[in-house]
């Protein structure tokens, strides 16, 4: 855990998280998966955690906020040249383990960022992956999805990946898949595990 996590926003108290990540181009179909599960996660009563970016992250965050549901945007740093660098919503929390930003350290800031939503979580889900191809293998760097589902999976919370409906995503499905991810194939699948999940916790 961090030594330290500045927060703006509404206060963080004793909720239950779940994250969204995935990827900053979702299909179609991903980018629909990621609203709905934000949107009925928060009907339920969880916190959806994400990373603050577009795409998977972005889509995940508008559905809670379609029903009024706590967002926490986990970032790799809040204030910007002493601004911070997002308005904060109502009902929505903005936390980061550094206070302001250092270009020199921005790689060690991403991966505290996504160690932070993993281990805050009870569940961590992926809707839509993505990755970049080398060789017929996912690329191994500037891959932050990958990151944040073996920080979970490190830290024994359940990672659930959607199973892909395109040749395009199979490939970072499976690389997933081999670092500990579990695989779902819908929304109602999703939500009894994380349900199960979050009763332990």
């Amino acid at each position: 855990p961090p030594r330290r996590l500045y927060v703006m926003g509404a206060p963080l108290g004793n909720r239950c998280y779940v994250a969204v990540a995935g990827t900053r181009e979702p299909s179609p179909r991903g980018a629909k998966l990621a609203f709905e599960l934000g949107r009925e996660l928060a009907r339920r009563g969880y916190s959806v955690v994400t990373g603050g970016a577009r795409g998977v992250d972005s889509k995940a965050w508008e559905g809670a906020r379609s029903v009024s549901g706590h967002v926490v945007v986990v970032a790799p740093f809040l204030l910007e040249d002493g601004r911070l660098w997002r308005r904060v919503g109502p009902n929505e929390t903005v936390a980061a383990e550094v206070l302001e930003s250092d270009p020199r350290m921005a790689k060690r800031l991403l991966a505290a960022r996504n160690r932070i939503i993993a281990g805050m979580s009870a569940a961590v889900v992926i809707p839509d992956a993505r990755c970049r191809a080398v060789g017929g293998r996912c690329a191994e760097g500037g891959w932050g999805t990958r990151y944040t589902v073996e920080f979970g999976v490190r830290a024994g919370r359940l990672v659930a990946v959607f199973e892909p409906d395109d040749s395009e995503r199979a490939l970072a499905f499976r690389h997933l898949l081999d670092v500990g991810a579990t695989s779902v194939r819908d929304l109602g699948e999703v939500l009894r595990r994380v349900e199960g999940e979050a009763s332990k916790m």
